[in-house]
């Protein structure tokens, strides 16, 4: 019983979760089959695509919203 009263309270709070559709997120595997030094080198790569692609070279609108990757 107390298994059902959980599943149905983890499923009431994903139902009533805010989900904001405007956000795109981007998950990234690195480094799953590389060293430190190329997993370092692929984020850098994918942050300058993400940049020119996403914000059109815009820096300062690329670091307020990915604060975590600078």
């Amino acid at each position: 019983m107390k298994k059902i009263i959980l599943l149905l309270l983890l499923l009431t709070a994903f139902i009533r979760a805010e989900i904001n559709e405007c956000v795109t997120d981007i998950y990234f595997g690195n480094g799953v089959w590389n060293d430190y030094r190329g997993a370092n080198n692929g984020r850098k790569a994918l942050e300058k695509k993400i940049l020119q692609k996403i914000y059109n070279g815009d820096y300062e609108a690329f670091k307020k919203h990915h604060p975590s990757l600078l």
